[in-house]
């Protein structure tokens, strides 16, 4: 499906915080992204968002699903998930407990078998999902800007149902457009970068979107190779919405400068729902707290 140019000032490109944040997290943010996509008459969305999906959803329920079939029981995984996971592995315990929330009511066994349907639709339905998760409204373009190999390849059907292969692309076997996609949009990576050494502090994440395109600038190839890649993620989804008007995520810290250099409206989505949805300008000044 091709953008239509003329929905340039109505159309709204989101972040893959936003389909995370729809399926793993609670109602106030279903509401408020609900909200703002129906504002909206034409959606987008990056390939490089699905793969991301795939990275921190699919391969999490995959988790769930087998310590589910482990432990045969929804009170103990939920117990396993809060005192056995170690500290450093803090991101997979909030996202597994968030994906476990909605499921409750009944005993025990009831809610272990929900839970085991829940996810294992989540699994079927794949990366598409991220397209449908809306209510009332679906996604009307996946940008593949990359032509990214792994989204597709990923999922792979074994005789104990599905399970997702993280990406292991490596510069020796090219399998994507990655290097021809930052060659093709090579000024406005270099713009990125332009923009990170005008701020006083700018974060973790940014330094490495600045040092990952300093390697491609000299041999864009280095991208094949998927440890650079994902260094690039953020960026690669911004360049990758160029043309849309408007940004919506739940990152400020990186998006915020991003959508300054494609010149979008920034649409920022805070961890307080209390604060509703935050609109920041091309100057990145917020001019208008959109309050539900």
């Amino acid at each position: 499906m091709t953008f239509p140019r003329d929905l340039g000032k109505i159309s709204l490109f989101l972040d893959t915080s936003i389909p995370v944040s729809q399926i793993i997290k609670g109602n106030d943010f279903r509401r408020r992204i609900d909200y703002l996509l129906s504002q909206f008459k034409w959606l987008g969305i990056s390939s490089y968002s699905q793969l991301e999906y795939g990275n921190r959803v699919l391969d999490e329920c995959e988790y769930l699903i087998k310590q589910l079939r482990r432990l045969g029981s929804f009170n103990r995984v939920h117990d396993w998930l809060i005192n056995v996971l170690p500290p450093q592995r803090k991101n997979q315990r909030t996202i597994t407990l968030s994906l476990l929330q909605r499921i409750y009511g009944g005993n025990d066994q009831e809610c272990t078998e929900r839970a085991l349907r829940t996810l294992t639709r989540l699994m079927k339905l794949g990366t598409d999902y991220v397209r449908n998760c809306y209510t009332g409204k679906s996604v009307d373009e996946v940008r593949n800007g990359t032509q990214c190999y792994w989204v597709s390849r990923s999922l792979v059907q074994k005789e104990d149902g599905l399970h997702w292969v993280r990406p292991s692309c490596k510069k020796e076997i090219k399998r994507c457009n990655i290097d021809k996609f930052f060659q093709d949009n090579k000024v406005v990576f270099l713009s990125i970068v332009s923009a990170i050494n005008g701020l006083n502090n700018p974060s973790q994440e940014l330094i490495n979107f600045k040092n990952i395109i300093a390697l491609a600038q000299n041999d864009p190839t280095v991208l094949l190779d998927y440890e650079n890649c994902k260094k690039l993620a953020d960026a690669i989804i911004a360049v990758d919405s160029n043309g849309y008007n408007n940004f919506f995520s739940q990152n400020i810290a990186e998006s915020q400068t991003l959508c300054q250099v494609v010149k979008q409206i920034f649409f920022y989505l805070p961890p307080n729902f209390e604060k509703g949805i935050e609109v920041y300008n091309q100057s990145k000044e917020l001019s208008e707290t959109i309050k539900l």
